[in-house]
């Protein structure tokens, strides 16, 4: 079966089952993933179902043991009335109906040297816990947060998608920082001005978790909002702790550095270890402040992680679907299909990027797969007739979100994490994403007119 015939009937199978069937996602996204594996040319149809086991291994191997810290850390937050707290501090600064501009700019920050799934299980909880005090803005919070927090994902390196970019397009690490942040600041600009729109436009927005918030029933995972409050310093310590960290550890990294203090820097700075720490302090913060016995914290220790258990199920299974798509070589018939139109470079990585993207999922590989098809044309083109290789860097970097669906694991994270369903992540998430996408690549093409840096 043709690669194309492969994408298009598993993304429909997909769809139909979850939308249609009512299935639960990780068996959908499981089927969809074993579907490619059975009808691609490129797999044998007797590996399927083990290719598809080992994609969602490698992916429940990357996010799961994060995904669970960073369960019991959002919920210990929210029960310790740290999350209120932080909420409070964030409202009082911008007030509240100019409180998604401070989320917006802690998302565009913490996302440089956060990786983006990091950062929203961080920021999640604050979302919650801003709602409840100022009763408006849950949507728009969450938008804001992801908005920024996708921009420097894709346009800032060190992330490692425009980080590889920069690499394969022979392009300086510095030129590609200062630019990347210039555009990344546009592209989050605009996502904020969808995001406007969009909780106007949709005033039911995330109707069902905003209920919950607003109106919590007992026993609910709804932030403390009455009672003593801990102190802003700890409460900020579980989400300050693995931020400061795990840049600690992309600085040694971006540097070379070497010997034991790098060392010391890279163990501690390793996400799963920093939230390790950051769970430590959370539990310190339940116990000073709410004196929790033994007994209560385990049974809050045993429903967080039950709740992990469904997001990291449903993220590892649309990493398979992704992955057994990449497999399929989908990737490469899509590029080869786009690079034999004669596009402009910046439309073709910006194109490249975006069907990448659609068929397998991850924006880094799609930032990093196209960046390095176009470094084929600057490596046998006329630099002269070229626009400078930085500017292909982002454009393929703003391709990357424009179509974040079922297949993206981040769509999953934000769903499940955010409360939502499947259209109201469409209408936050995927809207957001291919605003804030479009937004820069388009900055970057006017950016290559006024400072063409021949």
């Amino acid at each position: 079966m043709h690669p194309l015939l492969v994408l298009v009937v598993s993304m429909a199978a997909v769809i139909g089952l979850i939308v249609w069937a009512r299935l639960h996602a990780f068996l959908a996204l499981l089927i969809g993933a074993v579907l490619v594996g059975v009808m691609a040319p490129a797999i044998p149809a007797a590996e399927a179902v083990t290719l598809a086991a080992t994609e969602l291994g490698v992916v429940a191997g990357r996010v799961g043991i994060i995904i669970a810290l960073a369960s019991f850390i959002g919920l210990g937050l929210q029960h310790s009335g740290g999350a209120t707290r932080i909420g409070a501090f964030f409202l009082n600064l911008a007030g509240a109906k100019r409180s998604h501009y401070a989320m917006a700019a802690n998302g565009y920050i913490l996302s440089i040297p956060v990786f983006f799934d990091t950062v929203f299980y961080l920021m999640a909880p604050l979302i919650r816990a801003m709602h409840a005090q100022a009763k408006w803005g849950y949507p728009l919070l969450l938008m804001a947060v992801v908005g920024g927090a996708a921009a420097t994902h894709v346009f800032v390196p060190p992330t490692p998608g425009p980080l590889a970019a920069a690499t394969q397009l022979n392009v300086d690490l510095g030129l590609m920082i200062l630019l990347g942040t210039i555009v990344g600041i546009g592209a989050a600009i605009a996502g904020l001005a969808y995001a406007s729109w969009a909780f106007r436009h949709w005033p039911n927005l995330a109707a069902r978790v905003r209920a919950e918030i607003e109106n919590p029933q007992a026993g609910s995972d709804a932030p403390v909002t009455d009672g003593p409050l801990p102190g802003l310093f700890l409460s900020l310590l579980p989400i300050v702790l693995p931020i400061v960290l795990i840049a600690g550890r992309t600085v040694v990294t971006a540097t070379g550095a070497e010997g034991p203090l790098a060392s010391f820097v890279s163990f501690f700075g390793d996400p799963n270890v920093a939230l390790f720490l950051a769970l430590l302090a959370t539990i310190y913060l339940l116990v000073s402040t709410r004196r929790l016995t033994r007994a209560e914290l385990a049974a809050l220790t045993e429903k967080a992680f039950e709740s992990a258990g469904t997001i990291i199920l449903i993220t590892a299974a649309g990493g398979a679907y992704g992955g057994m798509l990449t497999r399929a070589e989908i990737g490469t018939t899509l590029a080869d299909y786009a690079s034999a139109l004669g596009l402009p470079v910046l439309l073709l990585a910006f194109l490249l990027a975006s069907l990448l993207k659609i068929a397998q999922g991850s924006s880094t590989v799609a930032i990093i797969t196209s960046a390095s098809i176009i470094a084929g044309l600057y490596a046998g083109g006329d630099p002269a007739l070229l626009p400078h290789p930085v500017y292909a860097a982002l454009a393929a970097a703003g391709g990357s979100l424009v179509v974040s669906w079922m297949n993206d694991s981040g769509f999953w994270v934000i769903a499940k994490m955010g409360g939502l369903d499947n259209a109201d992540t469409i209408r936050m998430w995927t809207g957001t994403a291919a605003t804030v996408g479009t937004a820069g690549f388009l900055i970057a093409v006017v950016l290559s007119w006024l400072l063409p840096l021949k």
